[in-house]
């Protein structure tokens, strides 16, 4: 419930299509490696990787926090790490005992956080945080191509720049800032349950239309199976599923913006994936270009008062740009 003043709201432009038409990303099957991350391969321009590890570290000071655990029991997975350390009941606990498995010895030890990362979080890393101490589980390869979602994001792109009507740059839009999405999404999902308002609509927007009324058929939404006794549908959603692409994806979008962010550090409020909440002006930001194009910004809000109670959860109070005297985000909420 921290209130500021005077500050501005800038918007990175199609953050997610950006970095996935101007970076490398994994392709063919990964190879699992056990032990230490090689160099050869952590700067290879030919492969990229995935690495388990257990580290210490404490965040450089003046320096953006980005990791999070969400393995264990002792590390809030909703918060950004500042330290590898234990922190319970106001106290601060940076060593450990363990015990020798081999010789049964008690030692003491740093407190470590077990993290799996992709290559652009890995060396990110190490330009936030001081590590003190790391421990090497494994890593996985991949091949690695530029290619790979550019020709699609860019015809996607001129499609929306070049559209002569709104829905037509609403739906290149859409494309393009779906893809990465439809990345990660489940490869199956059994049993899901529509209701029979939800099936009709569904059905209204399928593909075979009208004509496959009542039958198993190929929406663009999955396959599903009407049952008119219960009415409801039960059926399966299925789709591509690369969660590898998807994880990728989001390291590469998060060290953008996190690098961005860090040369505005002592101005930053807050984040919401794309954005940089700030309590300056325009002017006083530095290292962000401001255009319509891709990858560049534009200031989304100004205003005189922002209050922010937690995740995707603030008010701003008189955006001179929406002309709102109070403008609400409430994540889950409708207008």
């Amino acid at each position: 419930e921290k209130e500021f003043l005077d500050g501005v709201v800038a918007d990175c432009n199609s953050l997610y299509p950006f970095v996935m038409s101007t970076k490398s990303f994994p392709i063919g099957k990964g190879t699992y490696h056990k032990g230490d991350l090689p160099e050869f391969v952590a700067k290879s321009n030919y492969m990229t990787y995935f690495v388990k590890f257990r580290a210490s570290f404490d965040v450089k000071p003046g320096y953006m926090p980005f990791l999070r655990c969400r393995g264990d029991e002792y590390h809030n997975p909703e918060e950004v790490l500042e330290t590898s350390d234990i922190i319970s009941g106001g106290k601060r606990y940076g060593y450990c005992e363990t015990v020798d498995e081999v010789t049964g010895e008690i030692f003491t030890k740093r407190v470590m956080v077990e993290l799996t990362l992709y290559k652009a979080d890995f060396e990110l890393m190490f330009e936030q945080y001081d590590v003190h101490e790391i421990e090497f589980i494994g890593y996985v390869t991949y091949g690695v191509n530029a290619e790979v979602f550019r020709p699609y994001i860019m015809g996607m792109y001129e499609l929306k720049k070049n559209a002569k009507t709104r829905g037509e740059k609403r739906i290149a839009k859409m494309f393009m800032n779906a893809l990465s999405g439809r990345m990660g999404i489940k490869i199956e999902r059994e049993n899901v349950i529509f209701d029979e308002k939800s099936y009709n609509v569904m059905e209204r927007c399928s593909i075979y239309g009208e004509k496959q009324r009542g039958k198993k058929t190929d929406h663009f939404m999955g396959d599903y199976v009407r049952d008119y006794a219960g009415k409801t549908v039960i059926g399966t959603v299925s789709g591509g599923s690369y969660p590898h692409i998807a994880a990728a994806i989001t390291a590469e979008a998060r060290a953008y913006m996190v690098r961005k962010i860090q040369k505005n550090w002592k101005h930053f409020l807050y984040t919401d994936t794309d954005s940089i909440h700030a309590d300056c002006a325009e002017k006083l930001l530095t290292g962000l270009k401001f255009s319509n194009e891709m990858g560049d910004f534009k200031i989304e809000h100004t205003f005189e008062r922002a209050v922010y109670y937690k995740q995707k959860v603030y008010v701003l109070y008189n955006d001179r740009i929406s002309g709102k005297r109070v403008y609400v985000t409430t994540a889950g909420l409708p207008t």
